[in-house]
């Protein structure tokens, strides 16, 4: 149960991110860079800290715990 409480939590903040960063249609190139650059040190952040704990305890892939993970990836 913690883990899909996690998985949610987390999947809030991920999709905040993408919305946030989509709102964003006009901006130079240089700080689309430093927003991709803060993008990957935010998954990879996530993937070190969090995802390889709840990957550690559950079977269930990420794409089910955080639905919104691949779009991110995506915009990154």
């Amino acid at each position: 149960m913690c883990v899909v409480v996690e998985g949610t939590l987390m999947n809030s903040a991920v999709s905040d991110v993408v919305a946030t960063v989509l709102m964003l249609d006009d901006i130079r190139e240089d700080d689309a860079q430093s927003i991709g650059t803060l993008l990957s040190l935010f998954c990879d952040r996530l993937r070190s800290e969090v995802i390889s704990e709840i990957s550690s305890v559950t079977d269930l892939p990420l794409s089910k715990l955080v639905p919104s993970w691949a779009r991110l990836h995506e915009i990154r």
